[in-house]
């Protein structure tokens, strides 16, 4: 009997464990389909805590994570991903490495597993000259120099295909105090039987030569003729204290964007900087009082086709010359009062300042509105040669020398159409009788020209270069036409006119309500 009790007594207690376990972190036995649920049934799960990274992933290998159920303890793992790749720093790849003067190969990889992002070209180091001049890497030494006297020295050669200069303040104990006014010569053939001159000491290296540089406190004083002549890579150049700059010292310098001119500069020479079209300003010292002159000793424009020149501006207590309306301006002659550089943003004074606009003063410029103040009695030759953006030509009342219609500038004593523009319409009424040299000269946006019967004479180069030309359309009369005068309308085509429809072949047109048109052939 007593055995008997202690098995039930066993029995209940095994029973009233496992409901504890059941209605703990697991579901009750679901009562089976004939059985009635109670409101005493269950259905709870494990309550987990936060997840916990066990492994951190890499980007080679997988990680692992685990959270625990804060009632029953029971874990539960997962797996993560793989991680992202971490790039490092581009690195040269071995035995590709760039050298001062070509370029190498560099790489960018993953610092964890070497995964490769990607490979690029490793630009070239370029060259590390030591007060010397001469490269601390290659042993480069760009410069030939010769002795000028016991104490100095001045360069004479510059390397073929330098591309950056150092020029050093002194070299082996000598002060280079100069760089020698001597031509450079190209030569060709087998034997070098031919030559060419190319320009100065620099221009050995035009097509490659990028950046100069003077060493602090250079005794370099002038820039001799043509020096950098050609020079059409060289983008920057930090000139020293000089004196002199020679004519076409950086004429074709096109890329050079920006050039300082100190006080002490006295003198520009002619086409000093000739074409130096990324040139946007020019500030002339107080120093400066020669701007140069030309093969006729007129007063020249040393920045003659500087195209993208905005501004320019003169010191004040300079004595000859002064600035107004992004103008440069002789001072001191009471005669004549001369307009010697312009560009695209010039106004020319209206105040009496100016009554001549020197020759070559706009040569290039991008100057699209030209205005002809009433004490403007003279222009000079070539003053806006291939200045291609005209849409606006106007001339003040009270002009004695000239005259504007339709967007074209006349001369009135010779009524000649002397400048016009990309919309201009020739007047009919007789004040234009010739159209004189280049006067439309690389008018590319001028599309249709109707030439009047007033006219007599087309100058040589008149339409030169007008690409955009379509429409030429002649008078009855047909004028004289001189030399390449449409040399270069490739698009053009040219009528003769016709009031009445034409029997015979050809291009004719006549007007219709005021309009020129072609006829139907």
């Amino acid at each position: 009997m007593k055995k008997n009790l202690l098995i039930t007594f066993v029995l209940v207690l095994v029973v009233a464990f496992s409901a504890i376990l059941l209605t703990a972190c697991g579901n009750a036995d679901s009562p089976s389909d004939n059985e009635a649920e109670t409101p005493t049934d269950v259905h709870n799960e494990h309550t987990y805590g936060n997840w916990t990274v066990t492994k951190a992933p890499t980007c080679a290998e997988l990680g692992s994570q685990e959270r625990t159920c804060t009632v029953c303890g029971e874990k539960e793992t997962q797996t993560l991903s793989y991680a992202s790749h971490t790039y490092g720093e581009w690195e040269f790849v071995e035995g590709q490495e760039p050298t001062c003067t070509a370029t190498g190969r560099q790489v960018k990889k993953c610092t964890v597993c070497g995964d490769v992002w990607g490979y690029e070209t490793a630009p070239a180091l370029g060259h590390d000259y030591d007060e010397e001049g001469i490269c601390t890497r290659c042993k480069y030494d760009p410069l030939e120099y010769e002795d000028f006297g016991e104490t100095k020295c001045q360069i004479v050669r510059c390397k073929k295909d330098t591309t950056e200069v150092y020029i050093p303040r002194t070299r082996n104990g000598k002060t280079v105090v100069g760089i020698k006014d001597e031509p450079y010569y190209a030569y060709f053939g087998e034997n070098n039987e031919s030559s060419s001159y190319e320009g100065g000491v620099f221009s050995s290296s035009k097509n490659t030569l990028t950046s100069v540089t003077f060493a602090e406190g250079s005794q370099i004083t002038t820039i001799p003729k043509e020096a950098f002549y050609g020079c059409y890579k060289l983008t920057t150049i930090n000139l020293p204290a000089l004196t002199t700059i020679g004519a076409r010292a950086f004429y074709g310098c096109s890329k050079l964007a920006e050039v300082d001119l100190y006080e002490g500069l006295l003198s520009t020479g002619d086409e000093a900087f000739y074409d130096c079209a990324s040139l946007t300003s020019i500030h002339i010292p107080a120093s400066l009082t020669e701007l140069g002159r030309d093969s006729k000793n007129e007063m020249s424009n040393p920045f003659a086709g500087c195209s993208g020149l905005t501004e320019i501006t003169v010191a004040e207590g300079n004595p000859r010359y002064h600035s107004a309306g992004n103008c440069v301006i002789e001072t001191t002659k009471t005669s004549t009062k001369t307009l010697i550089v312009g560009c695209a943003t010039s106004v020319i004074p209206s105040d009496g300042s100016v009554t001549k606009i020197g020759n070559r003063a706009f040569v290039c410029c991008r100057i699209t509105s030209l205005h002809i103040p009433a004490s403007i009695n003279e222009i000079g030759e070539d003053a806006f040669h291939r200045c291609t953006s005209f849409t606006e030509i106007t001339v003040a009342e009270g002009n004695t020398k000239y005259s504007a219609s339709g967007n074209c500038l006349i001369e009135k004593d010779t009524n000649t159409l002397i400048l016009g523009s990309n919309n201009s319409v020739i007047p009919t009424d007789g004040s234009v009788t010739k159209i004189g040299m280049s006067a439309f000269e690389y008018r590319r946006g001028l599309t249709s020209i109707v030439i009047p019967d007033c006219v007599t004479e087309i100058g040589d180069l008149a339409f030169f270069g007008c690409e955009g030309l379509t429409s030429v359309f002649y008078p009855a009369s047909r004028p004289r036409i001189g030399s390449q005068a449409f040399y270069g309308c490739y698009k053009a085509k040219y009528y003769n006119y016709s009031e009445t429809e034409p029997t015979s072949e050809g291009n004719w047109w006549h007007y219709v309500d005021g309009v020129p048109t072609p006829w139907a052939n």
